[in-house]
């Protein structure tokens, strides 16, 4: 069951208030309208009449990052216009081997109602699943059930996962304070955020020393960008590297994924605490596994 935390913040696009959300929906609607087109806009996308759906993540990102909402509606329009310049029409469905020629696996959010449109995907907790994926040059688009009609998903979600691996971040930045050391993975690609769900493989390429009996701090602040740490006796200064990293990297970066810090066990997210909130408050939820691991790496005594 979601918490009050995540049913409020359901209603927002990343890094915008509840009512800076609604004006973008509003901006949006009234765009398309102005253009001939009839669209439903929901909390974080819109579905035109022809049954195209397009994510509003993006424009809240780009409406956030130029300022004054004084200039969103010229933002938006420009959005808009690119989006039907870009898509006119609802694109063909995908064949069983273009499928098999661009499947990749992506690391994405769902919630109930869109998780239950694409049922192939797989939950990894904390909202988070992993999807299969088109990618065909810079374009990405998340594959249908019904485009998966007679084909083998597990085959899919086995070359997806072995394109997944084969994406090759750009920098890994290690940062050290007393014993505590902690990853920033950064790409131009749009996958390198998804490299969490490789992690084991990840991380035995890149830093092969670094264990994870009791897991490891994570963070995906944006596609871009992914951000571990392992859960160690200096677990206090991991825990301040992702809050302050994780907070001003999804506040800045031109597509946001997610504001808190998580840890990652044995496969599974568990969402911590949301960077993008001042004084580390632990959502209730967290596992009493992690906050056994955390007293004992901290030396204390019962949790």
């Amino acid at each position: 069951m979601a918490s009050s935390r995540d049913r409020r913040n359901s209603h927002c696009l990343p890094g915008l208030t509840a009512a800076q959300s609604q004006q973008v929906r509003s901006l949006t609607r009234t765009a398309l309208a102005e253009r001939g087109f009839e669209a439903v806009v929901h909390a974080d996308h819109l579905v035109t009449v022809d049954g195209r759906q397009f994510g509003l993540t993006t424009l809240g990102s780009l409406c956030r990052r130029s300022g004054s909402s004084e200039h969103w509606a010229e933002v938006v329009g420009r959005w808009v216009d690119d989006l039907l310049t870009n898509f006119p029409t609802e694109p063909v469905p995908l064949t069983p081997d273009q499928i098999r020629a661009g499947v990749h696996l992506r690391l994405v959010q769902l919630d109930a109602e869109k998780a239950s449109w694409y049922t192939h995907a797989r939950p990894v907790g904390g909202g988070f699943h992993e999807m299969l994926v088109h990618k065909d040059g810079d374009y990405v688009r998340w594959i249908s059930d019904r485009e998966l009609v007679g084909v083998d998903v597990a085959e899919m979600h086995a070359l997806g996962r072995q394109r997944l691996l084969e994406i090759e971040p750009d920098d890994v930045e290690v940062l050290t304070k007393r014993g505590a050391v902690t990853l920033c993975i950064r790409g131009r690609s749009g996958f390198v955020a998804s490299k969490l769900l490789v992690l084991p493989e990840l991380l035995r390429e890149i830093a092969p020393s670094l264990g994870f009996p009791d897991g490891h701090l994570v963070a995906v602040p944006s596609r871009h960008e992914l951000v571990v740490a392992p859960v160690s006796p200096a677990v206090d200064d991991c825990l301040e590297a992702l809050e302050l990293i994780t907070g001003f990297d999804y506040a800045h970066d031109h597509a946001p994924i997610s504001p808190c810090v998580h840890w990652w066990h044995e496969g599974r997210i568990h969402p911590l605490f949301d960077a993008s909130v001042r004084g580390r408050m632990f959502f209730a939820d967290v596992p009493a596994k992690f906050r056994a691991t955390l007293a004992r790496n901290r030396g204390e005594g019962a949790a």
